[in-house]
């Protein structure tokens, strides 16, 4: 079982690099569902995941801090509308 999932998450890391290579960053819109999705779960599962995905994550500078559309948090932002 374990083998069939390490598979799957190869996949889909795969993918998800093919992405940055295209569109320079680890942000994945909405509308490709299956790789946006993949893409939350792996920010929920930061705290529980085995070491060497975490590594691999970082490897292609994945964004760990993001909110659900994918962009990077910035919580200067708010400074910037409110003044």
């Amino acid at each position: 079982i374990w083998g069939a999932k390490d598979k799957a998450w190869d996949v889909m890391l795969s993918k998800l690099e093919r992405h940055k290579r295209e569109h320079g960053d680890c942000r994945v819109p909405s509308k490709d569902k299956e790789l946006a999705n993949w893409v939350r779960d792996q920010r929920k599962r930061k705290a529980t995941m085995p070491a060497d995905r975490k590594e691999r994550l970082d490897a292609i500078e994945f964004p760990w801090d993001a909110d659900y559309r994918g962009r990077q948090r910035d919580d200067g932002a708010w400074d910037v509308m409110l003044s």
